[in-house]
């Protein structure tokens, strides 16, 4: 009776573990869909940041012409585009790098640590949520 338990219990288990399985990769889709519109979004955003950025340096420079500055407003605008693409991309580069950084101690922290044990679970099975 005991090895029938035994066995009920492993196929319960395999049962389990498979429908984990099964979650696991479906969050997985997710993610890398998640992570792709992030991308297309922060692609558009620095052509939005760039285009704002520019109208008011233009307004600066306007406003520099009417005081008397020598450079025209749109030579300066000119000037500054591949300037502030650079920056904004820059900076986005180096904000996804820390973001990264931090969501892989995360998951390690997660993913790598001690599991909880449970009574249904037999000793050394490792549970995935």
């Amino acid at each position: 009776m005991a090895h029938l338990n035994d066995l009920l219990q492993a196929r319960a288990q395999v049962e389990l573990e498979a429908q984990n399985t099964q979650i696991v990769e479906s969050l997985n889709q997710r993610a890398q869909t998640q992570i792709k519109i992030q991308k297309a979004v922060e692609g558009v955003s620095v052509i939005a940041i760039t285009y704002y950025l520019l109208s008011l340096l233009k307004l600066i420079y306007q406003g520099g012409e009417a005081l008397g500055l020598v450079l025209s407003s749109q030579v300066a605008v000119l000037i500054c585009i591949p300037v502030t693409i650079l920056v904004l991309w820059y900076s986005r580069h180096k904000i996804n790098k820390v973001s990264d950084g931090a969501s892989l101690s995360l998951s390690a922290g997660i993913l790598g640590g001690t599991q909880p044990s449970s009574n249904m679970c037999p000793p050394g099975t490792r549970l995935l949520f």
